[in-house]
Protein backbone atom coordinates (compact mmCIF):
# COMPACT_ATOMS: atom_id res chain seq x y z
CA UNK A 1 0.00 0.00 0.00
CA UNK A 2 1.54 3.30 -0.69
CA UNK A 3 1.50 6.38 1.03
CA UNK A 4 -1.16 9.36 0.45
CA UNK A 5 1.53 12.22 0.04
CA UNK A 6 -1.38 14.74 -0.21
CA UNK A 7 -1.68 14.55 3.99
CA UNK A 8 1.60 15.34 5.04
CA UNK A 9 3.19 17.85 7.24
CA UNK A 10 6.19 19.79 7.65
CA UNK A 11 7.96 20.53 10.62
CA UNK A 12 9.67 24.12 11.00
CA UNK A 13 12.17 25.96 13.44
CA UNK A 14 12.36 29.94 12.78
CA UNK A 15 14.41 32.35 14.64
CA UNK A 16 12.32 36.13 13.96
CA UNK A 17 14.21 38.97 13.47
CA UNK A 18 16.30 40.87 16.71
CA UNK A 19 14.47 43.50 17.64
CA UNK A 20 14.63 45.11 21.25
CA UNK A 21 17.60 43.22 22.46
CA UNK A 22 15.98 40.63 22.39
CA UNK A 23 14.44 37.36 19.42
CA UNK A 24 12.50 34.75 19.61
CA UNK A 25 11.96 31.33 18.51
CA UNK A 26 8.80 29.58 15.92
CA UNK A 27 8.70 26.02 16.55
CA UNK A 28 5.84 23.95 15.08
CA UNK A 29 4.45 21.82 13.00
CA UNK A 30 2.51 23.15 9.29
CA UNK A 31 -1.08 22.55 8.41
CA UNK A 32 -1.84 19.76 5.84
CA UNK A 33 -1.51 20.93 1.80
CA UNK A 34 -4.10 23.62 0.67
CA UNK A 35 -3.93 23.13 -3.28
CA UNK A 36 -2.55 25.64 -5.60
CA UNK A 37 -2.95 25.71 -9.66
CA UNK A 38 -0.94 23.06 -11.07
CA UNK A 39 -1.41 20.33 -9.06
CA UNK A 40 0.80 21.67 -6.42
CA UNK A 41 0.20 22.83 -2.78
CA UNK A 42 1.00 25.26 0.08
CA UNK A 43 0.43 24.94 3.71
CA UNK A 44 -0.36 27.54 6.61
CA UNK A 45 2.73 27.76 9.43
CA UNK A 46 0.75 29.51 12.37
CA UNK A 47 1.19 29.80 16.50
CA UNK A 48 2.83 31.65 18.82
CA UNK A 49 6.83 32.25 19.44
CA UNK A 50 8.54 31.58 22.47
CA UNK A 51 8.19 33.64 25.40
CA UNK A 52 10.97 35.80 25.80
CA UNK A 53 11.50 39.38 27.56
CA UNK A 54 8.08 38.78 29.30
CA UNK A 55 6.05 38.39 25.98
CA UNK A 56 5.23 36.48 22.86
CA UNK A 57 3.45 37.24 19.55
CA UNK A 58 1.43 35.85 17.31
CA UNK A 59 2.01 34.78 13.01
CA UNK A 60 0.04 32.97 10.59
CA UNK A 61 1.57 32.79 7.20
CA UNK A 62 0.88 30.64 3.87
CA UNK A 63 4.34 29.13 2.59
CA UNK A 64 4.87 29.33 -1.06
CA UNK A 65 4.37 26.38 -3.64
CA UNK A 66 6.51 23.39 -3.08
CA UNK A 67 10.48 23.74 -3.93
CA UNK A 68 11.66 19.59 -4.82
CA UNK A 69 14.80 19.07 -3.07
CA UNK A 70 15.63 15.55 -4.33
CA UNK A 71 13.74 12.86 -6.76
CA UNK A 72 11.57 12.18 -3.31
CA UNK A 73 11.02 15.33 -0.95
CA UNK A 74 10.36 19.13 -1.09
CA UNK A 75 10.59 21.80 0.88
CA UNK A 76 8.30 25.28 1.23
CA UNK A 77 9.98 29.07 1.46
CA UNK A 78 7.73 31.40 4.11
CA UNK A 79 8.11 35.05 5.46
CA UNK A 80 5.80 37.21 7.24
CA UNK A 81 5.67 39.23 10.20
CA UNK A 82 4.62 38.59 13.81
CA UNK A 83 1.32 40.17 15.21
CA UNK A 84 2.28 43.69 17.80
CA UNK A 85 2.71 42.71 21.34
CA UNK A 86 5.54 45.39 23.82
CA UNK A 87 4.72 47.67 21.30
CA UNK A 88 6.95 46.14 18.25
CA UNK A 89 6.68 43.12 15.61
CA UNK A 90 9.58 40.89 14.56
CA UNK A 91 10.04 39.68 10.82
CA UNK A 92 11.14 36.32 9.19
CA UNK A 93 12.01 34.68 6.63
CA UNK A 94 12.69 30.81 6.61
CA UNK A 95 11.69 27.82 5.10
CA UNK A 96 9.79 24.09 6.36
CA UNK A 97 11.69 20.81 7.24
CA UNK A 98 11.83 18.21 3.72
CA UNK A 99 8.56 16.05 3.18
CA UNK A 100 7.98 13.17 0.65
CA UNK A 101 7.23 14.58 -2.63
CA UNK A 102 5.07 12.39 -5.28
CA UNK A 103 4.61 14.33 -8.76
CA UNK A 104 1.46 12.46 -9.22
CA UNK A 105 -0.04 13.63 -6.18
CA UNK A 106 -3.53 15.46 -6.87
CA UNK A 107 -2.90 18.04 -4.59
CA UNK A 108 -5.93 19.91 -6.02
CA UNK A 109 -8.26 17.23 -6.30
CA UNK A 110 -9.85 17.22 -2.33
Amino acid sequence: MSEDHTKHVHSYETRVSFVKDHNHWMLGVSGTPRPLPDRDHSHMVSGRTTFDAGHFHTYSVSTGPSVRVSSTEHIHYYEGETSVAEAHTHSFKDRTERAPYNERAPYNEY
